[in-house]
C-alpha cells in the first residue's frame, strides 16, 4: 500500500481509543469524523481528498445534527481546518522553492510550518473570534515549542505509561512515565502563568465587527488566494482587487460611524444580572460607561463576559469617560477589565476607593498603567461631553463623607440640548434621597434608572414625582434574592403612568432619541416585558428586539 493509505489504517485504531480517552465529547467526534472522511477517500483513489474531506465530513454532521450549524466550536473547527488546507500550501511552497540541505534551514522549515500552521488556523476563524469575544492574539510563536513538546513527548509519554501501568510487573514504570508526563505539563503552566503575569500573553481588545465586514474579510481572504494560484493572468489587476476587498472591509465601519452613531442618543442598560451598567452613546460619536456590574466571586469577570463586548461592537475599545457611582462589587467589577484593556478618557468617581484590597489594587493599578485621569466628583459639578450635552453631578456634596457607602452614591443626570434624559442615581437610599430633593428643585428625566436596583430602602413619592420620568428601569437578576424590585415601588410608579422594565424580565434594555426627536424609542433583548408598556403612547414607542 501506498504510505499515505497505510497511515490512515493504522491510525483508525488510534484515533478510535483517543477519542474514547476524551470521551466522546463533540468536539473529538467532530474531529474523528473529518479523520474518517479523509481516510475514505483516500482509500477510494480520490481526488482533492482534503477539501472534499471537509465537505463530507461537514454534511456527516450536519444530517445526524442539524443544530450543530449554530455551535461556535463546529464553525471554527471547519473554519481552522479549511483555512489550513487553503493558506498553508502558499506558504509551504514558498518555503520549498529556498529549499537547501542545510541542517539549519531543515530546523527553520519545520519551525515555520508550525507557525504558518497557527496563523492560518487563526486567520480563517480570525473574523468570528473577534465576533463573539472582541479579542485576538498575537502569541502563535509559542506553537512552535508547544507543539512539537505535546506531539512527540507529552503524548508518546501518556499513551505508553497508561498501558505500561496495565502490565502488572511494569505498572512502577509506567507510574513514573506518567509522573513525568505529569512534570511535564505542570511546568508548562507554571511558565505559561509567568509569561501571562508579565504581559506576554496578553490579547489584543479590537473592534468587534458587523457581518458586512465579516463578509469583506473573507472575500478578501478568497482574492487573496486567487492572486496567489493564478497570478500571472491577475498581476495586472492585484491593486483593483486588493481596493475591492479593502472597501468591502472597512466600508461598514465608516458608514456605522458617519451615520446611526452619529444622529441619536442610545441608551443601553446592559443585562449583567443582580449588578447594573449603563452605556451610553451620544451624538457625535462620545461614548461612556456608568458603573459596570460585577458579581460577589473573583471567578466570573463580568466586565470580559459582558461589558466588553458591549463596548466594541463596531466600535473601537475605547470610551471618553468612565463614572463609577459607587465601589459596591456589583457596580464596580464589571468596570476593571474595560479600564484595563481599552483607551478611557477620564475616570469620575466620588473618591472612595473599594475597601476590598483585591478591587483597591486592581483598580489603582490600571488607573496607572493605562494612564486614566481620575476626578472626584461632588455636586454642582457639570461634565461637558460635547455640543449641549452634559451630565450633571447631583450628588453627594463633598461634606456628607459621613452617609453610608450606598447613600454616598454619585446621582448623575444626562442633559441633551437642555432636556434631561436619564437620572441615574446609584444605590442612593432614603437618607440620600432626602438630601437630594433638598438641594435640586427639579429632577425631570425622561428615564429613571431605580436607585438600589428599586429596593424598599429607597421608596419615594417625593422622588418619583420630581422626576416625572416616562419609564423607569430596574437593574435585578432573575429570581434574586432580595425581591427587588420592591413591589411597593414598581405598583407606585405605574399609579403614575410610568411603567417599570427590569433587566431580569427583558434582558439587556435599550432606548434612543432622535436627534430633534423626544419621543423614545425601546428595544428590548427579550419580549417579556412588552406587556407592561402603554401601546400606543405618545411618550414612547416599542421597536421589535
Amino acid at each position: 500500500l501506498p504510505r499515505p493509505k497505510l497511515a490512515a489504517i493504522l491510525a483508525s485504531p488510534w484515533v478510535v481509543l483517543y477519542m474514547w480517552l476524551g470521551g466522546f465529547t463533540p468536539s473529538l467526534l467532530r474531529a474523528g469524523i473529518m479523520l474518517a472522511s479523509w481516510a475514505f477517500l483516500l482509500l477510494c483513489n480520490k481526488g482533492r481528498v482534503l477539501v472534499d474531506g471537509v465537505c463530507l465530513a461537514v454534511l456527516l454532521i450536519m444530517l445526524v445534527s442539524p443544530e450543530n450549524i449554530f455551535s461556535i466550536s463546529f464553525q471554527f473547527s471547519v473554519l481552522a481546518v479549511t483555512g489550513i488546507i487553503f493558506l498553508v500550501p502558499p506558504i509551504q511552497s514558498w518555503l520549498q522553492s529556498h529549499a537547501n540541505n542545510n541542517i539549519y534551514w531543515r530546523i527553520f522549515n519545520y519551525g515555520a510550518l508550525i507557525l504558518a500552521v497557527s496563523i492560518a488556523a487563526n486567520l480563517a476563524i480570525l473574523p468570528l473570534q473577534i465576533w463573539n469575544f472582541g479579542i485576538i492574539t498575537i502569541h502563535l510563536y509559542y506553537n512552535i515549542l508547544w507543539l512539537p513538546i505535546l506531539g512527540f513527548i507529552v503524548l508518546p509519554l501518556g499513551f505508553s505509561g497508561l498501558f505500561l501501568t496495565q502490565i502488572p510487573i511494569l505498572a512502577p514504570l509506567g507510574d513514573k512515565i506518567l509522573k513525568i508526563m505529569g512534570w511535564i505539563l505542570e511546568n508548562g503552566y507554571t511558565g505559561l502563568k509567568a509569561l501571562d503575569e508579565h504581559g506576554w500573553l496578553q490579547c489584543l481588545q479590537v473592534l468587534r465587527p458587523q457581518w458586512p465586514e465579516v463578509i469583506g474579510f473573507y472575500i478578501l481572504l478568497i482574492l487573496f488566494l486567487l492572486v496567489w494560484r493564478y497570478r500571472k493572468n491577475l498581476q495586472k489587476n492585484i491593486i483593483t482587487i486588493l481596493a475591492i476587498g479593502l472597501i468591502l472591509l472597512c466600508v461598514p465601519l465608516f458608514s456605522a460611524t458617519l451615520t446611526e452613531r452619529q444622529q441619536k442618543l442610545r441608551l443601553l442598560v446592559v443585562d449583567t444580572g443582580m449588578s447594573q451598567a449603563v452605556y451610553i452613546d451620544f451624538p457625535g460619536g462620545k461614548r461612556i460607561l456608568i458603573d459596570g456590574g460585577g458579581s460577589w466571586s473573583n471567578d466570573f469577570d463580568v466586565g470580559k463576559a459582558f461589558i466588553l463586548p458591549v463596548i466594541t461592537w463596531g466600535m473601537p475599545p475605547a470610551l471618553d469617560a468612565v463614572f463609577l457611582t459607587h465601589s459596591d462589587c456589583d457596580h464596580l467589577r464589571g468596570l476593571l477589565y474595560p479600564m484595563e484593556t481599552c483607551r478611557i478618557g477620564t475616570f469620575y468617581f466620588n473618591g472612595c476607593y473599594p475597601t476590598s484590597l483585591w478591587d483597591r489594587q486592581r483598580l489603582i493599578t490600571a488607573l496607572a498603567q493605562n494612564n486614566i485621569p481620575r476626578e472626584k466628583c461632588c455636586a454642582g459639578q457639570r461634565i461637558i461631553l460635547g455640543k449641549d450635552i452634559i451630565v450633571e453631578i447631583l450628588h453627594p456634596e463633598d461634606n456628607l463623607l459621613n452617609l453610608s457607602n450606598n447613600n454616598r452614591s454619585l446621582v448623575l443626570r444626562l442633559m441633551v440640548n437642555g432636556k434631561g434624559r436619564v437620572l441615574i442615581p446609584g444605590d442612593i437610599e432614603q437618607e440620600g434621597i432626602a438630601n437630594l430633593l433638598t438641594r435640586n428643585q427639579t429632577l425631570q428625566a425622561d428615564v429613571l434608572i431605580l436607585p438600589h436596583h428599586g429596593s424598599i430602602t429607597s421608596y419615594s413619592t417625593a422622588l418619583y414625582d420630581n422626576v416625572s420620568p416616562k419609564v423607569a428601569i430596574a437593574a435585578v437578576g432573575q429570581g434574586n434574592r432580595y425581591g427587588f424590585p420592591a413591589a411597593k415601588v414598581t405598583t407606585t410608579l405605574r399609579q403614575r403612568g410610568c411603567p417599570v422594565l427590569t433587566t431580569a424580565k427583558c434582558g439587556a434594555i435599550e432606548i434612543t432619541w432622535g436627534k430633534n426627536d423626544a419621543r423614545m424609542n425601546i428595544r428590548m433583548m427579550r419580549d417579556a416585558g412588552r406587556d407592561v408598556l402603554d401601546n400606543p403612547n405618545k411618550d414612547y414607542a416599542y421597536v421589535e428586539q
